[in-house]
């Protein structure tokens, strides 16, 4: 048991620098990386599932996402977030942040495969796994090519079945710690508005940890919705009033990025509609916006590929 627990320890460890060490490299090669990634801590690690996501389409089509190819892409990620890491002011920040991580996930990721899960989703995880995009058989219960199902597969270790867990993991006490410290934020500086939202956005956390622990795709998107919210209730002024489009631009990706989880959660897009036509500049923040679209656009081809289908079961 023992052994066990610290050879998971190690695991979501490496699992979550590679994450990470991804998420830096794409936020310095976009310009994002700006005051409000230092705020959210699960923004770095949203942006490196981006980043992981990117690459494993363009992989899959060649390829299955094989245990080689996860090793690769973990050992490629741990290259680059210890470049990165060498270069931080704040090591010791940055390490305590790790060994919370590390131990509430620990803690959080024991899992009983009594549901449909292990029938559908885990089914579809292991076609990516073991088949290339162009031999995977379309199937009701397991060709839904949700974009959550295809990065587990990328971080999912065959030979260690327990690693399936751990970026749901990951993201939910990352969530968890970034609404904390946005609560103390919101009471030092009188936001009201924003330490409310953190109150009862922790006791929702809190009170459906039950149901994060599957390989479903509702929960991810949902606690990334829930984010979303939060960086607009603390940072609504920068927004409307400063114009600062990198915000909003952040907001616009990782919207994106919830979208491709379940495709219900893009409700969401009708609340930046409603921030954007707030702002200034429009047509030169309507381009900054555009790349944004290219993962749902690799995203909507993978899954055309699959099941022939724009957005399943629509032809």
């Amino acid at each position: 048991m023992f052994t066990t627990l610290i050879l998971f320890s190690l695991i979501l460890f490496v699992v979550f620098i590679s994450i990470s060490g991804f998420g830096k490299l794409l936020l310095n090669l976009s310009n994002l990386n700006i005051q409000l990634i230092h705020d959210f801590k699960s923004l770095e690690f949203i942006f490196g599932l981006i980043a992981v996501g990117f690459f494993a389409i363009l992989l899959n089509v060649f390829i299955s996402i094989n245990d080689i190819v996860t090793s690769f892409l973990i050992l490629l990620g741990i290259a680059v977030y210890f470049f990165f890491f060498f270069k931080n002011e704040n090591k010791k920040n940055e390490i305590f942040l790790i060994f919370f991580l590390v131990t509430a996930s620990l803690f959080f990721s024991f899992y009983s495969l009594s549901n449909d899960d292990f029938d559908y989703h885990f089914k579809t995880i292991m076609n990516f796994k073991e088949l290339d995009v162009f031999k995977i058989v379309h199937e009701r219960r397991t060709s839904y090519n949700s974009h959550w199902l295809l990065i587990n597969a990328a971080f999912y270790l065959k030979s260690y079945p327990a690693s399936v867990f751990c970026i749901t993991s990951l993201l939910y006490n990352l969530i968890v710690f970034d609404f904390y410290r946005a609560l103390k934020r919101g009471i030092n500086n009188s936001n009201f508005l924003a330490s409310i939202y953190s109150f009862l956005a922790l006791v929702f956390l809190f009170g459906v940890i039950n149901q994060y622990k599957e390989w479903g795709t509702d929960f991810p998107g949902q606690i990334i919705l829930l984010c979303i919210f939060l960086i607009y209730f603390e940072n609504n002024k920068k927004i409307i009033e400063n114009n600062e489009y990198k915000i909003f631009v952040i907001l616009v990706l990782i919207s994106v990025f919830a979208f491709t989880i379940k495709i219900s959660n893009s409700l969401i897009f009708i609340f930046l509609l409603f921030i954007f036509f707030q702002m200034k500049q429009k047509v030169l923040l309507f381009f900054y916006c555009l790349p944004c679209i290219v993962p749902a656009f690799l995203w909507f081809l993978h899954n055309f590929i699959i099941t022939e289908c724009l957005i399943w079961p629509v032809s």
